[in-house]
């Protein structure tokens, strides 16, 4: 059973690092944000048109929901004592739940960052713009590897399958 918990906890801090990755390449390569004075443009070079924001605002939303649900699980079960013994079933709730809000959001957010940036974006992409559209979707597949891994992982837990001693 210890193998299991350390690969859940692995995971959990895999997920968590991953995410704020995510949302740092996002900001940093993909959005471009200009301020005039009393007015600001937000242009986005994840998704297909320069001028829609959705899919970087889609992307930050998937990412900080994903990190508030794993930060307050893990915060109720440290302040309940595990959930009075239902912390295992929690976790494979998280781990069911993280799998599905994930692959969900890579098929979106790859099915259009994979799409070839309309004319004006597409003289303005540079290299590592086109070498973050990349990485962002097989990130977040990456991050449904790992909730997987977590799902696994509580439901050997969960069961008592994993290194139990007789």
């Amino acid at each position: 059973m210890a193998a299991c918990n350390i690969l859940f906890h692995v995971c959990a801090f895999l997920q968590v690092l991953l995410a704020i990755a995510i949302i740092v390449v996002v900001a940093v390569q993909l959005v471009d944000v200009g301020v005039d004075g009393t007015s600001y443009s937000y242009s986005c070079l994840l998704g297909q048109d320069y001028l829609s924001t959705s899919l970087c605002t889609y992307t930050f939303v998937v990412c900080g929901v994903s990190l508030v649900v794993s930060s307050l699980i893990s915060i109720i079960q440290c302040c309940t004592c595990n959930l009075c013994g239902l912390g295992k079933i929690l976790d494979v709730l998280l781990g069911v739940l993280g799998t599905v809000w994930w692959a969900v959001a890579s098929g979106v957010i790859g099915a259009n960052a994979t799409d070839s940036l309309t004319a004006p974006a597409s003289q303005t992409a540079s290299s590592s713009v086109n070498t973050a559209r990349d990485a962002v979707p097989i990130m977040c597949w990456v991050e449904t590897g790992i909730f997987a891994a977590m799902l696994l992982s509580s439901l050997f837990r969960m069961c008592n399958c994993c290194g139990t001693r007789k």
